[in-house]
């Protein structure tokens, strides 16, 4: 373009010969990226970037986070396609990795599902701590076994009211739970069944 004076950040930083008006008219080829952004986009790694050169900027979003490191566009896609080949490849790579990523995450659900997944009719307290992953629900239960008396605690029947007000559990036919190899019982109003042992 004829311009004697060049825009040093970009050739302190990039090694590119460039000057400031010809920065505006051409902002494409001289775009300026951030690494995460140019992570996500061109599936490079951190030893990528490390032989590339870097403007610091501060960051726009908090004064006091770390201070943003901008790569020049035009150099991060040659390194894509140094290690893709061409951008269909990186392309077709961007979509492999999104579809295993789909594949993760619906195992993981599928997985989760299983782990939680309990009949209609009965809730166990085990299937309930692993639900909601309540370590106190079993504590819970087993202090609400007693009531306190002048002799200490005294162990009664699983639904035995503590103190007025409390819910008192209506217990239906107890049946055995040819699986878990255990006698269950479940509370009439409320639904709640639990595995005890017959002497």
């Amino acid at each position: 373009c004829g311009e004697r004076t060049y825009n040093l950040q970009f050739y302190e930083a990039f090694k590119v010969l460039v000057c400031k008006p010809c920065c505006a008219v051409n902002e494409e080829k001289y775009k300026l990226m951030t690494k995460t952004s140019a992570k996500e986009e061109f599936l490079l790694a951190d030893s990528d970037f490390e032989n590339l050169g870097f403007i610091s900027r501060k960051n726009p979003r908090k004064d006091g986070w770390n201070e943003m490191k901008l790569y020049l566009t035009q150099q991060i896609e040659e390194i894509a396609l140094f290690k893709f080949g061409d951008m269909i490849k990186l392309q077709a790579e961007k979509n492999r990795r999104k579809e295993a990523a789909y594949d993760r995450k619906k195992k993981r659900k599928v997985k989760e599902t299983v782990l939680r997944k309990t009949d209609d009719v009965e809730r166990t307290p085990e299937a309930a701590l692993e639900d909601d992953g309540s370590r106190g629900f079993n504590r819970k239960n087993k202090a609400s076994t007693y009531t306190f008396g002048s002799g200490g605690a005294k162990a009664n029947s699983f639904g035995s009211a503590v103190k007025a007000g409390r819910h008192v559990h209506q217990w239906g036919e107890e049946w055995y739970d040819e699986v878990k190899q255990t006698w269950r019982r479940k509370c009439l109003e409320c639904g709640l069944a639990t595995s005890f042992e017959k002497l």
